[in-house]
């Protein structure tokens, strides 16, 4: 049997189908089966570790999840970033999610989250990743150098350009500043 599982908390929601097999599980198993892991992929655009109201969540992002008895299975983001796991059972697990190309971890640095259920759901599993572009260097964040400039953009080195870039790396905008 497929279950669709829909879930909102405040202003977070996912969903989530999965296929679900009835038979010779107990009723204590099966009860034991109702524990989930939820949580948030975001656009860390400031890499201060917490989800501002202007750091939107990128919709259709892969999460995985794979648990410590063995087994993984893949969930999607929704177009608020939000994603979710259902009917888990008690153990260790490990919750990664998908970096997408020219983004780094923030939040956990190291992209994972070791996450033990017990008897209780576990929520605001978030992810925050940040843009890091190969021709931005740390100390002109926010600006292209004047080589970077000529380079990148054939702009005069007599003018300064701030440029703003979407999740996948395009250029959304420039301007003379």
């Amino acid at each position: 049997m497929e279950l669709t599982v829909y879930g909102r908390v405040g202003e977070r929601s996912a969903v989530q189908t999965v296929q679900v097999e009835c038979g010779t599980c107990g009723a204590a198993e099966a009860a034991q089966g109702m524990l989930s892991i939820s949580g948030r992929v975001f656009d860390d655009s400031n890499d201060d570790g917490v989800q501002g109201a202007d750091e939107a969540g990128p919709e259709g992002g892969d999460v995985l999840l794979t648990r410590q008895e063995g087994g993984s299975s893949t969930t999607r983001t929704d177009r608020k970033g939000c994603y979710i796991f259902t009917g888990l059972l008690p153990g260790g697990n490990m919750v990664d999610a998908e970096a997408r190309e020219n983004w780094t971890a923030t939040v956990p640095a190291e992209g994972v989250h070791e996450v033990g259920l017990i008897d209780v759901h576990e929520s605001e599993i978030d992810f925050g990743f940040k843009l890091t572009l190969a021709n931005q260097s740390p100390e002109t964040t926010g600006f292209l150098t004047e080589a970077e400039q000529i380079k990148v953009l054939g702009i005069p080195s007599s003018e300064k350009f701030s440029v703003a870039f979407s999740p996948d790396g395009r250029t959304l905008a420039s301007g003379a500043t």
